[in-house]
């Protein structure tokens, strides 16, 4: 497996022959020089799921946890760069949120949804619903957590994650204190204004659904983490033995 993952099959194979540590690692000068010299590819978020999938897999079937301590440093800044990667990422619906909130309190988007009031529902929250099916999602890789090793990676890959949508979220909450400035700059017609008086009519609903879907995507992977032991009790370990 590729290292810019934030991953390494080595650990496995060291895991597996008692060793807890590099032990042959760039015994020649050049070697050193061209590791020293080459920055760190930490890859994407994708390519670190896929590489937790494989190596839980593989440490599902093992006798003992992979240590922990194998989990380096340069792996840990990588899976927090790919976590804090994809909650940049998927903060964006959360924004959109607050976008087509101000798009359905246009008149004629009213009228268009009016003889179907749910459809204009569905899609007025639809960012809403991804960034809690995203969430859910992300949240669902704690069942990958089976070792010592992997459950390292994945804490501190949602550590990232709840960081830069922290930060989002203090973005978005300090966009609220001059939202209407903004909105009153842009409202320079009729319809606009118009929009602007309906948005302002349910800006307590949209405000208090921002903030739920920012701690949602913020802490809920830590809550299906915590109790990923309940949650995903099923043993490939124990089926493989069984077979």
């Amino acid at each position: 497996m590729s290292r810019d993952t934030g991953f390494d099959g080595r650990d496995i194979e060291w895991h597996n022959k008692g060793f807890n540590k590099d032990i042959d690692f760039d015994k020649s000068k050049e070697s050193r020089d061209k590791n020293i010299t080459k920055e760190p590819n930490c890859g994407s978020p994708m390519g670190f799921i896929s590489s937790l999938q494989e190596i839980s897999v593989q440490e599902n079937l093992l006798d003992g946890s992979i240590d922990k301590n194998l989990f380096t440093l340069q792996k840990t800044i990588c899976a927090l760069r790919n976590g804090m990667n994809l909650g940049f990422t998927s903060s964006l619906t959360i924004i959109l949120h607050i976008v087509f909130c101000y798009i359905f309190s246009f008149e004629y988007i009213i009228t268009l949804f009016k003889s179907n009031e749910i459809m204009g529902l569905f899609i007025k929250y639809s960012p809403a619903i991804i960034t809690i099916a995203i969430t859910v999602y992300i949240s669902n890789l704690s069942k990958y957590a089976v070792g010592d090793y992997t459950a390292r990676a994945l804490k501190t890959f949602y550590i990232g994650k709840m960081t830069s949508t922290v930060i989002v979220g203090f973005v978005t909450f300090l966009s609220f204190i001059y939202l209407e400035v903004l909105l009153n700059k842009i409202s320079f017609n009729n319809s606009m204004i118009y929009a602007k008086n309906m948005f302002y009519v349910n800006i307590n609903t949209i405000y208090y659904i921002t903030i739920m879907l920012i701690l949602i995507s913020s802490f809920l992977p830590f809550l299906f983490y915590g109790f990923r032991k309940f949650l995903f009790n099923s043993s490939e370990k124990f089926k493989y033995d069984e077979y």
